[in-house]
């Protein structure tokens, strides 16, 4: 017998109903109730009995609805919006998707290093043959990726899996943390947040992989646009629009403060401050926003993965994978 039997499971999301579905025809799971619905009446009337929920429609009301729940775990990487003060307050575990992002944000932070070291930033957006076997070395002097320095803010999965990445193509990989810790694989020298400008300095890229918490909001400012090297670029992977001071990047942008930003927007959020849709800011050649976040085909298959070994291991009475600290905030 399990150490935690569960007998019924509530997913508020449709995005991978026919995938869970086989799985729960399997003899493994022919003991467990599914149940998967984006109605709002039809999920507080399930999970009244539910002993875990996998969401991504998650609230005070949906919680006050549930009487045997054990285990939530949300499909996404990013969870502040989940952090209601009524949840935090449980001792209900919490777990995400955040594990299976590592691979696909690290491999996106170097695509756009690779690209703008490469120059290749420069057709983007412009016909294949406006420059038709036109060589431009000689004008736009690219360079290699080998030597150059990278700063990490933030050692999560996704720095984690950056740091012996980048190490591997010669780069010189630092970190800077909120609080002490060892140097991970790959990292040369690990700061704290109180040594920033030092860290800073130091940096040809630097790397935004935090998530979105109340200590990270505008932590991207004035004071760090400053202390960077004029020829350093931001590359975002965090996708946390609520991490940037809009207002003073675009000054940084504008003024040569820094080289550029690569960054992956979670949205137009024009009460963040930024630049408005049709601004000179978002057509810069040192503007590079990406279509595709850090994310990829094989994340999606790995985050469903992710929830089925985490299900096996909260009935075996061991610790999950992707586990939230609700106080915390990641």
């Amino acid at each position: 017998m399990p150490y935690n039997t569960v007998n019924k499971i509530v997913i508020t999301w449709d995005g991978w109903r026919d995938r869970i579905l086989k799985k729960a025809q399997s003899d493994e799971y022919s003991s467990v109730s599914f149940f998967i619905s984006e109605d709002r009446e039809d999920l507080i009337r399930e999970l009244e009995d539910a002993d875990v929920a996998m969401v991504a429609m998650w609230d005070p009301e949906l919680l006050s609805a549930c009487h045997n729940l054990r285990w939530v775990h949300a499909v996404s990487g990013g969870i502040e919006g989940y952090l209601f003060p009524e949840f935090v307050r449980t001792s209900i575990p919490f777990t995400c998707g955040k594990p299976t992002f590592g691979v696909p944000g690290a491999e996106s932070a170097l695509a756009a290093m690779l690209m703008v070291t490469r120059r290749n930033h420069y057709a983007i957006g412009h016909s294949k043959t406006t420059h038709w076997l036109q060589s431009r070395d000689d004008e736009l002097f690219p360079e290699d990726l080998s030597g150059k320095t990278v700063g990490i803010i933030g050692m999560g999965q996704m720095g984690q899996a950056l740091a012996p990445r980048a190490a591997a193509l010669g780069m010189r990989v630092f970190s800077a943390t909120r609080t002490p810790r060892h140097a991970s694989e790959g990292v040369e020298r690990s700061y704290t947040m109180d040594q920033i400008d030092e860290f800073l300095e130091r940096l040809d890229f630097v790397v935004v992989a935090v998530p979105s918490t109340p200590q990270t909001k505008g932590m991207i400012n004035q004071s760090v646009f400053k202390a960077m090297k004029k020829n350093a670029w931001i590359i975002d992977i965090s996708g946390r629009t609520s991490i940037f001071d809009f207002p003073m990047l675009a000054q940084a942008i504008d003024q040569n403060w820094i080289a550029g930003i690569c960054t992956q927007p979670s949205g137009y959020s024009p009460d963040q401050g930024m630049p408005p849709k049709g601004s000179s800011f978002w057509r810069r050649e040192n503007v590079c926003v990406s279509p595709c976040r850090g994310t990829s085909q094989e994340q999606e298959a790995a985050g469903l993965n992710l929830f089925f070994d985490n299900l096996r291991k909260f009935e075996a009475g061991e610790p999950l994978d992707g586990l939230v600290d609700k106080q915390a905030g990641y």
